[in-house]
């Protein structure tokens, strides 16, 4: 299931970045995620559309892996984000762990990019998860 059908909010520039970069050769600003590089954006907004990675996935990945989402992300839905973690991971793999808006720092927000600006809930996950997790 593709983001547009979850419910995602980046079908326009979705829909606008090939051709942008089709005559930029990238994707310039102010557009999101612009500058962007040419394959990088088109490859994004494939995978956006289909559902699909740009890349074959014979068998799922099995090395542990930890999946975030944010609360506030309007571009990259919880049911996304949980499609594309079962689409590409070993569920044993996985570590799930959604950032709900009341873990974000006060006056913060966690959304899609806004969440760097104070990245200590996030970045203290990942850090005990990276020692915590066993690895073969």
């Amino acid at each position: 299931m593709s983001d547009v059908e979850k419910g995602g909010t980046s079908t326009p520039i979705v829909l606008i970045s090939p051709a942008m970069t089709a005559v930029f050769g990238y994707l310039p600003k102010p557009a999101f995620g612009g500058p962007g590089a040419r394959t990088l954006m088109r490859e994004w907004a494939r995978m956006v559309l289909t559902g699909r990675p740009p890349y074959a996935v014979g068998r799922p990945i099995t090395t542990p892996a930890l999946v975030i989402s944010l609360g506030n992300d309007t571009l990259s839905p919880v049911a996304a984000v949980d499609d594309l973690a079962h689409r590409l991971f070993s569920s044993i793999s996985v570590t799930r762990w959604h950032c709900t808006s009341d873990q974000a720092p006060p006056g913060s927000t966690n959304d899609h990019i806004g969440w760097v600006r104070t990245p200590a809930t996030v970045v203290d996950r990942i850090v005990t998860w990276w020692h915590d997790t066993p690895r073969s």
